[in-house]
């Protein structure tokens, strides 16, 4: 179908957003950074062992 024949034209990315919704709200990101961050902290010796242990595979 020709959209120029209906006289409409295509949407662009941030009208589709718009229209139809996109993104998460704030407070949704913030709880995935808040479980991020509380999980990071929680395991922090487990990072660490394993951060160390590829950095000294990667030197030798």
């Amino acid at each position: 179908m020709n959209l120029k024949n209906l006289n409409v034209e295509e949407l662009n990315a941030q009208e589709v957003l718009t229209i139809e919704g996109g993104g998460l709200p704030k407070w949704v990101k913030g709880g995935i950074v808040g479980y991020i961050v509380s999980e990071a902290i929680s395991n922090w010796d487990d990072i660490e062992k394993g951060f160390s242990n590829g950095y000294n595979t990667a030197r030798n």
